[in-house]
């Protein structure tokens, strides 16, 4: 899926920044064909397109292995990782070290994941998107720092458990992501928090407006993309089911197709 991993067995995907994601990430895996198998991806380097990727692959061919690149504009692949592995025997064990804390926050909560934190006119935007105030929502530094771009989950669940959310704040259903920039990082991050909510978080997406400074476009919903994932899989194991034939047409089929090779195939079934 990202242009510039060469290894990726699919076509890659293009954004148009000034329409909303969840359609165009829709379009793109109707349009992309049967992945059953698949198991490594390059997912998108776009962050909030990748967090509306993997709820599909989650529930379409279960979460990949993703390839890892360095930073910069040439991609070097430096490694890769099993988000499923990750999700299951890295996250969700430590479930346990969240801490109690009586009741979840009453507002919302954004886990900056960028650290660069929420500029105010941002923050008014985020509001009216959820048709609620400022005052009702908080920020949240979970930014990780310098990162080994071949280990991005290095530390991120100790950052992450950090943060002083509790049990309550996690299944609240009141969390939102703001992603990083570099690709990479905001995908094991999105799973991270995913594994530690049961629930992939609402997304931020910013965008960089003409007068230069970085708006909300929109707040996606990867959690609602699962459904999405389902019905595709249910339409590859439809077209990839058998298909009855009866015996005798079948063998006018094989009697018109003697001495070619397809028949001599066809033939082999039978006996």
């Amino acid at each position: 899926m990202h242009p510039a991993i060469p290894a990726d067995q699919v076509q890659p995907m293009t954004l148009d920044f000034g329409k909303p994601f969840a359609e165009q990430v829709r379009q793109y895996f109707e349009s992309v064909g049967d992945l059953t198998g698949i198991g490594q991806v390059g997912l998108p380097g776009q962050a909030v397109a990748a967090a509306l990727t993997l709820p599909v692959l989650e529930m379409s061919v279960g979460l990949p292995t993703m390839y890892l690149f360095g930073f910069g504009r040439e991609v070097n692949i430096v490694g890769q990782l099993d988000l499923e592995d990750f999700r299951h025997n890295q996250v969700r064990p430590r479930r346990s070290e969240v801490p109690d804390g009586g009741d979840a926050y009453p507002g919302y909560t954004i886990l900056d994941g960028a650290g660069r934190g929420v500029e105010s006119v941002q923050l008014k935007e985020v509001a009216k998107a959820l048709g609620t105030t400022t005052d009702n929502i908080r920020v949240v530094d979970v930014s990780m720092g310098h990162i080994d771009p071949a280990q991005p989950e290095n530390g991120l669940v100790d950052r992450l458990l950090a943060s002083g959310l509790t049990k309550a704040d996690w299944i609240s259903g009141r969390l939102l992501f703001l992603p990083p920039g570099f690709g990479p990082l905001a995908a094991v991050m999105v799973t991270a928090i995913y594994s530690l909510s049961e629930v992939w978080p609402r997304t931020i997406r910013l965008n960089r407006a003409d007068d230069g400074t970085f708006h909300v476009a929109e707040i996606v919903d990867p959690q609602a993309m699962r459904q999405f994932g389902v019905q595709l899989r249910t339409k590859w194991d439809a077209g990839n089911a058998p298909v009855s034939v009866p015996r005798d047409l079948f063998e006018r089929v094989i009697d018109a197709l003697k001495g070619t090779d397809v028949g001599d195939e066809l033939t082999k079934l039978v006996k």
